[in-house]
């Protein structure tokens, strides 16, 4: 009687786990991913910076990010830590949270390759090659993407229903069957590993054109490279080598963050026909939740990894501080 009692204080003890995972860190990452993607679209359109591709595709990436920080990470906190989710028993909020969900997942970090593509194109020793590096091209790549994955993710729209789970509650869930098996191994092989992948190779491309470059001593400290290709001549600024280092601080959280999830949906499909005790499946359980929490965090860090590694970007948000500031104080008067 002490080991049952014992036991269901254990499971107990990991479903309040779970819920706390989101009740308490859910709310967290809503107000700091808030701060960071505003405050990131503001220094990103400025008038020094629009121009610059990079910058463009950073906008995209956080414009990505706030729908996403409300459209899926407060909504699933709603849901797994205060127990309101409408999807339970609505239909179409049903469907249309996993669309955000799986539309915006694949949007934020697809933005983030392009931007690392164009930071191995605008490093290229080729002048015809840093010819890509355009705003035109930007806009075309991110509407092309945008609009490939608006497609892509039209299966959750058709395929998520509501099941009833027992006579007490129902949930919004995937189609029983293969169309479950195909969105696991579609988060493994897409977001698990495809994504990572494309992020490490134009990374490495990225580094590989910048060693490849003839170094000279700048004559002023806003040149850092002058390339020589023929008679045309490319300089990597200051702005854009903190561009890349902000771009490879954004990769590497992603892939660290990323990771725990895939390796969970491995151990899913590899023991989804074993019997499992309920402590197995609570433990799982917080597994789960602690795996998804930390996907979300890659969009709601961003400008605190870039205010602390880019010079140009602390001095952005410095001015933007002090114009509302004196701002908020000119209205007081």
């Amino acid at each position: 009687m002490s080991l049952s009692s014992s036991s269901n204080d254990y499971i107990a003890s990991l479903n309040l786990l779970q819920t706390n995972i989101y009740r308490i860190g859910g709310p967290i990452l809503v107000v700091f991913g808030t701060l960071s993607c505003l405050l990131s679209l503001i220094i990103f359109i400025q008038k020094d910076l629009r121009k610059s591709p990079c910058a463009i595709y950073f906008v995209a990436y956080n414009i990505a990010n706030l729908v996403y920080v409300y459209f899926v990470i407060f909504i699933t906190s709603l849901g797994w830590g205060y127990s309101i989710d409408p999807s339970d028993y609505n239909i179409v909020y049903c469907r249309f949270r996993f669309y955000f969900y799986y539309l915006f997942g694949a949007l934020s970090p697809f933005y983030l390759i392009l931007a690392s593509i164009d930071r191995t194109l605008i490093t290229s020793s080729t002048i015809r090659i840093r010819q890509w590096s355009t705003p035109r091209v930007a806009y075309l790549a991110i509407a092309s993407i945008t609009i490939f994955w608006m497609i892509f993710e039209i299966h959750t729209l058709i395929y998520m229903n509501i099941y009833q789970i027992n006579p007490y509650y129902s949930s919004c869930t995937y189609t029983p069957g293969i169309y479950t098996t195909f969105v696991n191994y579609y988060q493994l092989i897409v977001r698990g590993l495809l994504v990572p992948l494309l992020m490490l190779v134009s990374g490495l491309l990225t580094v590989k054109n910048i060693r490849g470059m003839h170094r000279i001593a700048p004559a002023a400290s806003k040149v850092i490279v002058r390339i020589t290709v023929g008679n045309g001549r490319k300089r990597l600024t200051q702005k854009d080598r903190q561009f890349i280092l902000m771009l490879f601080i954004d990769i590497i959280i992603y892939i660290l963050c990323t990771i725990p999830r895939p390796v969970y949906l491995i151990y899913t499909q590899a023991t989804q026909y074993e019997t499992k005790s309920a402590e197995r499946q609570a433990i799982e359980g917080v597994i789960n939740s602690v795996s998804l929490f930390t996907t979300f965090i890659p969009t709601c860090v961003g400008l605190y990894t870039n205010f602390l590694v880019s010079k140009n970007f602390r001095q952005n948000v410095k001015k933007i501080l002090q114009v509302n500031r004196a701002y908020c104080f000119c209205q007081s008067q």
